[in-house]
Order: structure tokens, then C-alpha cells, then sequence
């Protein structure tokens, strides 16, 4: 049976491939013409995206780059007075139940619309790429809003605090971060999250303030990219030089790690996961949508930050000082971002299941007792 099934498989085998031979012989003139007829319809495509790609590159580096690097530094400084406007707005006219008036909200949500909607106005001429624009600019927005939700956040946890203070404390106490419960005991986390934006803020407007004297392309791609106008970030790559865009991708990513991922997007996320469960039975079901909402955004843009971490990852010249201390940086904050969303999404979902709505890794829900 086995040599029967060679021998036919054999038999098969021939015929399939005579026949191949008999069709490419009849057929040869037709094969021929279809073949030259396809590279003859690919051809004038690839010169055309070509050029089109070359007409774009020339419009982008036509742009006036020092003043849209002014541009950026005054949109920086707006939105971040923005988020100050959110703060003080939530202090001002909200209330532990209801977290912020609705109209902070909506006017945050109409200035980001705008804000979107003109960088697609303004770059679709420059990008061949839409679907990649488009996206970036989209990444963005989330970006903006979740500086915005770290001020809010600070004014809720402001007008919340006699309600959770002493529980927050004996929380702390009973996790891994007890160092730090004398902290928290004499500033209280509204004062925390405060000092934390404020030094957030300080650190971005001198690195903002030093790349906007570059005047350039490059400039506005590390200073849009910091501040999450993906839209113009992507343009500003188009004009910039080719064989820079490795050093500016390590050099942004890098100062972003530091002046806004290390000391403000993680210490927030982790603070505002606390003020849901401790604020959980004091806040209306409004309150803790806006709350989830929040720290949804919050977990968007620590994932596109562990992205573009692993993704302007330098794998060029590993000997250098500079792309050594760009890998252990880049390295270090990637780790606490992927630790912090893990342990933090945990803490919201205990929040729902644990009877104090307390949960902390190291020792688990939390006792009605300990939580005071």
C-alpha cells in the first residue's frame, strides 16, 4: 500500500507538472503581455507617490517653523492654564458629591475639539500618511484631557479630604508606601497631587522654553510631542531631516520619561485610583463615572506612552554614553508604567469588591477597622 501510494503520488506529480508546461507554452505570449501590462500600471504609481511624497516634503519644509514653535509654547501654557482653570473651577463651584460643574467639562471638551479639528485643517495638505495623522492627532486629544483630569482630580480630592483623610492615612500605613504616610498625614493628598502638577509644570516649561529657542522643524517635533499635539508633531517630521529623526524621537521620549511620566503621570494615576475608593461612599454615581472616565483616559496614555517607549527604543550605536543612558531610562519608565497599570487597575477593581472599597497589594482588601 505505501509503494502503491508513492508510485501514485509520483504519477500525479508529473502530470501536474506537464500540464503546467503545456499552459505556460500556449499561454506565453498572454503571460508576456500581462506581466509587462502590471509593471507598466505599477510603475507610473510609484513615481507618482513619489512625488507626491516630495511635493509634501517641500510644502512641510516651507513652513514658518519658528513661529509654529511660538505657536506651541503659547498652546502649552494655555492648556495648562486650563488645567489650573479646572482646579480651581472644581474648588470653587463643585462639591465632594458631584466632583465638578458640568460646565468645566463641556468648555475643556469644546477647546479640544477645536484644537483637534485645526491640525487636521492645517496638516492634511502636509501628510501622506492619513490614517497615521489622523490617529496621532486623536492620541493627542486623550493626552490633553488627561492633563485636565489631574486638575480636576486635586480639586476633587481638596473638597473631599475631611471625609478620607485619617482612612487614607491608615491605608498608607498598612501598604508598602509607609514611608511615605508622614507625607501625606502633614500635606494631605490634595497638597500632594498640588505639588506634584506644580512640579510637573515647572520641569515642562523649561524644557519647553529651552527646545523653543531651536526655532525649527526639530523643535517643534519634541515640543509638540511632549505636550500631545500629535497632529503637528507629524507634520514637523515630514520637514524635518531623515537621518535626525532617531536622535529627536530618543532625545523627546527621554525628557518626556522624566519631566512628565515619572513625576506626574504615574504619581497622579495611582492618587486618583485612591480617591475612588475613598471617596466611593461619598460621591453620587455622576461623580464616580467622571472618576472612571478619568483614570480610562488615564490608562489610554500610559499605554500609548509604553508604546512610544518600546517604539523609539535606540537600537543604534549601543556604545554610546548617550544612547546608553536613553535604553536605561526609557527601560526604567516603560517597567513603572506597565507595574503601575497593573497594580492600579487592580485597585479599581477591588474597589467594587472589597467591603471598604480599600485594597492595597501588598496586604490585600483593607479592614473597615484599619481604614478607621
Amino acid at each position: 500500500l505505501e509503494l502503491s501510494g508513492h508510485f501514485w503520488q509520483f504519477v500525479l506529480t508529473r502530470l501536474a507538472l506537464i500540464q503546467a508546461s503545456l499552459m505556460a507554452t500556449d499561454e506565453e505570449g498572454q503571460l508576456i503581455q500581462l506581466r509587462a501590462a502590471s509593471e507598466d500600471a505599477s510603475l507610473p504609481r510609484s513615481v507618482e507617490e513619489e512625488e507626491e511624497k516630495k511635493k509634501m516634503r517641500e510644502a512641510a519644509e516651507r513652513v514658518d517653523w519658528y513661529r509654529m514653535s511660538l505657536a506651541v509654547l503659547g498652546a502649552w501654557f494655555f492648556m495648562t492654564a486650563l488645567s489650573g482653570m479646572a482646579l480651581w473651577g472644581t474648588v470653587k463651584f463643585g462639591t465632594c458629591e458631584n466632583s465638578s460643574p458640568p460646565w468645566i467639562i463641556v468648555t475643556f471638551a469644546v477647546v479640544t475639539a477645536a484644537v483637534g479639528s485645526g491640525q487636521l485643517y492645517w496638516g492634511w495638505q502636509y501628510v501622506q500618511a492619513k490614517a497615521s495623522f489622523v490617529f496621532s492627532t486623536c492620541v493627542g486629544i486623550v493626552e490633553l484631557w488627561d492633563g485636565f483630569s489631574d486638575g480636576q482630580s486635586t480639586g476633587q480630592a481638596y473638597l473631599c479630604d475631611s471625609h478620607f483623610h485619617d482612612a487614607f492615612v491608615h491605608s498608607m500605613e498598612a501598604s508598602k508606601l509607609s514611608f511615605m504616610t508622614a507625607l501625606f498625614d502633614k500635606f494631605h493628598m490634595y497638597g500632594v497631587m498640588l505639588a506634584v502638577l506644580i512640579t510637573s509644570a515647572c520641569l515642562q516649561a523649561a524644557w519647553m522654553i529651552f527646545v523653543a529657542g531651536g526655532g525649527n522643524d526639530i523643535s517643534v517635533v519634541m515640543m509638540a510631542g511632549t505636550m500631545g499635539l500629535g497632529g503637528i508633531e507629524e507634520v514637523a517630521k515630514v520637514a524635518a531631516p531623515r537621518n535626525e529623526l532617531f536622535l529627536i524621537a530618543a532625545v523627546k521620549t527621554a525628557a518626556r520619561a522624566v519631566c512628565i511620566v515619572m513625576i506626574e503621570v504615574l504619581p497622579q494615576f495611582y492618587m486618583q485610583t485612591s480617591l475612588l475608593s475613598l471617596t466611593f461612599e461619598e460621591t453620587s454615581t455622576q461623580a464616580k463615572g467622571k472618576q472612571l472616565a478619568f483614570l480610562a483616559l488615564g490608562a489610554a496614555s500610559i499605554t500609548k506612552i509604553v508604546y512610544s517607549f518600546w517604539s523609539t527604543f535606540p537600537e543604534r550605536d549601543p556604545g554610546k554614553p548617550f544612547i546608553q543612558a536613553s535604553r536605561i531610562v526609557l527601560a526604567l519608565a516603560a517597567l513603572l508604567c506597565i507595574g503601575t497599570l497593573i497594580v492600579c487597575s487592580l485597585r479599581i477593581f477591588h474597589t467594587f469588591d472589597c467591603p471598604s472599597h480599600l485594597w492595597n497589594l501588598s496586604s490585600g482588601c483593607v479592614s473597615s477597622a484599619t481604614s478607621g
